[in-house]
């Protein structure tokens, strides 16, 4: 039975060892600025996953192939590793389990998942899924996965040039403008705000210099 304050007092760690892999999947390590280390993710839907988790401002922390849960079931014991357990601030943490699509999976999988959702009821454990067509949709997942990984750890001295120069500029702009000014603050820092959310723009539309940037109204 999942104990989830015991389990956040441990070690966190894996149940599984990612790094041998399975048949068809390969290991991704993802560099994830909010656990502050690598989360080992089994194919490109896990990382893509990983890109929206970071983005996810509500979300503390993340980890994957947390706990694995074991159940009776008229077809015999169930044994089952959800994918991630996703710590939140405000709403309720929860586990997930993706997949690049959940209508191609074997039916004995099909199965599983169906009774765990049915246990987890009885548990009052959150489970969700998540798919390929949800986590990768045209330009959005494209400008948040380019973002996130363009402004990876900018420095304290960048951030704070950046935070100075804004507060003395307009408050409605294309990128364009901004790079163009005088002594403008690096690109990898608003990159960075972008992504945050500090800087706004329309990421359903392809990221480029006449992209419009709106500064977040404190």
């Amino acid at each position: 039975m999942w104990n989830e304050q015991a389990w956040l007092a441990g070690d966190r760690a894996p149940v599984r060892d990612l790094r041998r892999g399975l048949p068809g999947y390969y290991t991704i390590y993802f560099p994830s600025l909010k656990n502050n280390r690598a989360v080992l993710c089994e194919g490109s839907v896990e990382a893509a996953y990983c890109v929206w988790l970071e983005w996810d401002c509500d979300v503390i922390a993340y980890y994957a192939q947390p706990h694995t849960f074991t159940w009776e079931t008229e077809r015999g014991l169930m044994r089952y590793t959800p994918d991630f357990f996703v710590l939140r601030e405000q709403s309720e943490n929860h586990f997930t389990e993706v997949k690049a699509d959940f209508q191609q999976i074997k039916e004995l999988t099909r199965f599983k998942l169906d009774s765990f959702a049915a246990r987890c009821q009885a548990w009052q454990i959150e489970w969700r899924r998540a798919d390929k067509q949800q986590l990768m949709p045209p330009h959005h997942f494209a400008n948040l996965r380019y973002l996130y990984f363009q402004g990876f750890r900018i420095s304290v001295r960048e951030e704070a040039y950046l935070r100075d120069f804004l507060a003395r500029y307009k408050t409605s702009f294309t990128l364009g403008e901004l790079l163009d000014s005088n002594y403008p603050p690096s690109l990898r820092s608003i990159y960075r705000w972008l992504f945050c959310g500090e800087l706004s723009t329309d990421l359903s539309q392809p990221l480029n210099r006449q992209s419009r940037i709106e500064q977040r109204l404190l």
